[in-house]
């Protein structure tokens, strides 16, 4: 399954933030590696796993420099067709 991580960190912790991204260890199969947005202290990433453990392995890795929300993705043609089935 996919996801997609929006993250954001305090510039004070920039140097730990980016030495962190520069020798990442996490096991992820990284579909869009980081990426701010627009030279901001926030991006996003995208990933594939069907691991929970690679989950927290990742958020743990970033942990506390990085404040984290992580969401599923889902083809919009797929979601659209399981609310059609669910709303006959």
């Amino acid at each position: 399954m996919r996801f997609i991580s929006f993250w954001e960190w305090d510039p004070k912790d920039s140097r730990a933030v980016i030495e962190k991204f520069m020798k990442r260890s996490y096991k992820l199969k990284v579909i869009l590696e980081p990426h701010t947005v627009g030279g901001q202290h926030k991006g996003i990433t995208i990933f594939e796993t069907d691991s929970i453990d690679e989950i927290t392995d990742y958020i743990t890795y970033y942990s506390p420099e990085l404040k984290l929300k992580i969401y599923p993705l889902a083809s919009a043609a797929d979601t659209a067709k399981k609310w059609l089935e669910h709303h006959k």
